[in-house]
């Protein structure tokens, strides 16, 4: 009788731990993918951070060339003439 009794405790126990493993088992799911998520969007906004930095030195380095030339030949050289339209 003890032990049927002990049995039935311990078979009632196990299934009230079902929803609480269950939680946990979602909060740790959760937790990695966020986890996984902040890391990509770090990597993403060091590489684009990067990007946009290497485009303004090259900006900044056209700029000083036209300096340059200015000092040099007295004025900044022609501009390139436009494009029309149609031959875009």
């Amino acid at each position: 009788m003890t032990a049927a009794a002990g049995v039935g405790v311990g078979v009632g126990m196990f299934f009230l731990m079902i929803p609480i493993l269950a939680v946990l088992a979602t909060l740790g799911a959760v937790a990695t993918m966020y986890a996984g998520l902040h890391k990509l969007t770090h990597v993403t906004y060091a590489y684009y951070l990067r990007q946009a930095q290497e485009q303004l030195e090259a900006l900044l380095a056209d700029v000083d060339a036209n300096l340059r030339a200015q000092a040099v030949f007295g004025s900044l050289p022609a501009p390139r003439p436009a494009l029309a339209r149609e031959d875009d």
